[in-house]
């Protein structure tokens, strides 16, 4: 992982639907703009940006619109379904997981991810499968948050001695 430095960058609102950030400004790139790489021992170079369960189910302290991490056990799961949309099946898989607090949540799990965390929940055995997803997205519904509809764009699967990149 590096740091870098931008100049000629364009500073403006972050007012678009999904936010990868929660930061009120956001960058935008255009050709003037240069970037170099720098040496900082002293900043923060972590990458996630984990919520805790008790964050995710409060209405007041949770952003719908902002994008988080989740590093989790999967607990159970049910078997696949499906469901057709505009002459699409779509499939689907709802799981629970829970977090170090041992707090359980349930999720739901769609398409390439099903299909890529199959594998590993089948071979398992007694063995836990532990999830990390990145930039998550939650749906709630009446505020309450009943079920998370997981909308992940990186995740990586760990069970047993490997692990493999989703």
């Amino acid at each position: 992982m590096s740091l870098y430095i931008m100049k000629n960058c364009v500073v403006c609102p972050n007012n678009m639907k999904l936010k990868i950030k929660d930061h009120k400004f956001k960058l935008m790139f255009t050709h003037k703009i240069t970037v170099d790489e720098i040496h900082d021992p002293h900043f923060n170079m972590c990458i996630f940006k984990f919520r805790t369960y008790e964050q995710l189910s409060n209405p007041q302290e949770f952003d719908n619109t902002e994008l988080f991490d989740i590093i989790d056990e999967v607990v159970s799961y049910e078997d696949l379904r499906f469901i057709k949309q505009d002459n699409n099946i779509r499939m689907y898989m709802n799981i629970e997981i829970q977090d170090y607090e041992s707090n359980n949540i349930s999720a739901t799990l769609w398409g390439d991810f099903v299909e890529q965390i199959m594998p590993y929940l089948n071979e398992s055995n007694d063995k836990p499968v532990v999830v990390v997803m990145q930039l998550i997205k939650v749906h709630r519904y009446r505020v309450k948050l009943l079920k998370s509809t997981i909308d992940s764009r990186k995740s990586t699967v760990f069970c047993k001695e490997h692990s493999s990149d989703v």
